[in-house]
């Protein structure tokens, strides 16, 4: 018996570097495989900056309609969609979006910023987790249509201030613009103009509080 257990432990410490090897062998080729489906992402764009980070589960539509800065980084399971045609409305209707993402915009996981008109997030710009952004609603004329019957609807741009931070859950519809260093809170709804330099929450936002950059004091 004491000879099977000496026998057993250079085994068990052979299992344990194959182990450890195959560990990081397996870390690095998927180090491998996330910087090659990055820069493949980053080579479709129209535009892109230097030092962009791009997480997993990365979805983008019409990357050709979408501009990014340098430094900006997006994290996993986020969404461009830059929506070029709605083929499921009769007539079928078709859109000329735009995305621009300014230097050192941070996008947190399972954001959508969904487009047919324009879409734009200023420099230093910082969505939380679960942020929706549009420029875009459905229209609804007829009840008993199946909803995504109903024709995609234009709301007008959409514009995020520069050092703007968008809370976790927050939602951006159309046509609205959201100053500079302005914070919404989170689970928030923005259906309307937002100026520089105040916090916003609710649903909709509301102003809740002003920042002076004058006197530095809220």
């Amino acid at each position: 018996m004491a000879r099977t257990g000496r026998n057993t432990f250079p085994k068990l410490k052979t299992m344990n570097t194959i182990t450890r090897i195959l560990g990081m062998l397996f870390v690095t080729l998927q180090k491998v495989v996330d910087r090659c489906i990055r820069d493949h992402h980053i080579s479709r764009f129209a535009e892109s900056g230097r030092s962009i980070s791009i997480g997993r589960n990365f979805w983008v539509y019409a990357p050709k309609l979408i501009r990014l800065g340098d430094e900006v980084s997006i994290a996993h399971d986020v969404t461009l969609r830059a929506l070029t045609s709605y083929p499921w409305s009769n007539p079928p209707v078709t859109f000329t979006p735009s995305i621009r993402l300014g230097d050192r915009v941070f996008i947190n996981s399972y954001s959508e910023l969904s487009a047919v008109g324009s879409i734009e997030l200023e420099d230093d710009v910082m969505l939380g987790p679960g942020c929706f952004i549009t420029d875009n609603s459905h229209t609804f004329t007829e009840a008993e249509s199946p909803a995504r019957a109903h024709p995609v609807q234009y709301l007008g741009p959409v514009r995020i201030g520069k050092g703007t931070w968008i809370g976790a859950h927050s939602v951006v519809l159309g046509n609205v613009t959201i100053g500079r260093h302005t914070i919404v809170a989170a689970n928030s709804i923005v259906n309307r103009d937002l100026p520089d330099y105040v916090i916003a929450a609710g649903a909709p936002a509301k102003v809740i509080k002003r920042f002076n950059p004058d006197t530095k004091e809220w």
